[in-house]
């Protein structure tokens, strides 16, 4: 699979998610959206590995954030 990674740097930001359309495995390991906030891969969770149809809660990030997707159309 493809892996599209980002880092913004911001005061905040809020993610809703209003479509999503990928593969549900049980470890997510294939299609997925991940975010972070923080640049480090250790910094702390808003979102944990999510994949499946159903469209994950809003995140609202306090500094800088940093987002993975990872599948075969990214």
């Amino acid at each position: 699979p493809t892996t599209y990674q980002n880092i913004f740097k911001f005061q905040f930001v809020k993610i809703i998610f209003k479509k999503i359309e990928m593969e549900r495995t049980s470890t997510c390991s294939y299609d997925y959206v991940r975010v972070i906030n923080g640049r480090s891969r250790s910094s702390p969770e808003l979102l944990k590995r999510s994949c499946g149809p159903e469209l994950p809660s809003p995140v609202i990030s306090t500094g800088e954030l940093q987002y993975d997707i990872s599948g075969p159309n990214t």
